[in-house]
């Protein structure tokens, strides 16, 4: 027992700097998780695939245990929190063992010697543990509900170009970005007089004038400069 070692198969990399973050259209992110294989004491990450509510045989069987993760998280934060618990990770694959039951099938349980309860109390520690610490170490994922969060109808510049730039530069500096689309200028800009037109009954004087300067090079469906209320214009142009 004290010579079995773990063997970490997870990889960051570059390329796929969120590794387990997979989400399908109206749908929260899939659940994410780090595995420790008591066959073997092979390491990894991995996460539920689009609809598969199941769970494979091997972690039914206690064979493979899930420590549940926060699937907003990088490939480099993954690496830390597997090698931050490295040695309780070891400890229950040590305590461990993969065995037939009666029915035939290959389960996971203590190993000789070691009580099943205080075996199953660490395995429960440890999830919690992992957890936590993957919460602690997700990102927030910049996308177009956060896009229109961090445009402001209250802009404190009326020129277009420049307020863009401050909305991307916001974007980069707060969330992490898996589609470039949201940072990229052209679909800011649009986004941008989008918003704007649709409160045009509580912009400020700057986002009114970013509005009436711009509105008629852009297409924005169903809105145009004849929508614009003059009520709606001269109570902005009083606002600062």
């Amino acid at each position: 027992m004290t010579n079995k070692k773990i063997t970490v198969l997870f990889d960051n990399t570059e390329n796929d700097q969120l590794p387990l973050y997979v989400e399908a259209t109206w749908q929260e992110p899939q659940k994410a998780f780090i595995t420790l294989d008591l066959r073997n004491g092979e390491v990894d990450a991995d996460y539920q695939p689009i609809g598969d509510n199941g769970v494979p045989t091997s972690v039914h069987n206690g064979v493979v245990l899930r420590f549940s993760i926060v699937p907003e998280n990088t490939g480099e934060s993954i690496s830390k929190i597997i090698a931050h618990f490295e040695d309780q990770l070891l400890s229950i694959y040590k305590k461990s063992q993969v065995k037939l039951n009666s029915s035939n099938n290959f389960v996971g349980c203590a190993a000789e010697g070691i009580d099943e309860e205080q075996l199953g109390d660490e395995i429960l520690f440890l999830s919690r543990d992992i957890g936590c610490m993957s919460f602690d170490n997700r990102v927030d994922i910049g996308d177009e509900e956060t896009l229109l969060d961090v445009i402001e109808v209250t802009p404190d510049t009326s020129n277009l170009e420049q307020y863009v730039a401050q909305v991307v530069k916001k974007m980069e500096a707060n969330y992490f970005i898996l589609e470039g689309s949201w940072t990229d200028s052209e679909v800011v800009t649009l986004r941008v007089l989008e918003k704007l037109s649709q409160h045009t009954d509580c912009l400020n004087k700057n986002g009114m004038i970013m509005l009436l300067d711009n509105i008629d090079s852009h297409v924005i469906d169903g809105f145009s400069r004849n929508d614009i209320e003059q009520d709606d214009i001269d109570a902005a142009m009083s606002r600062n």
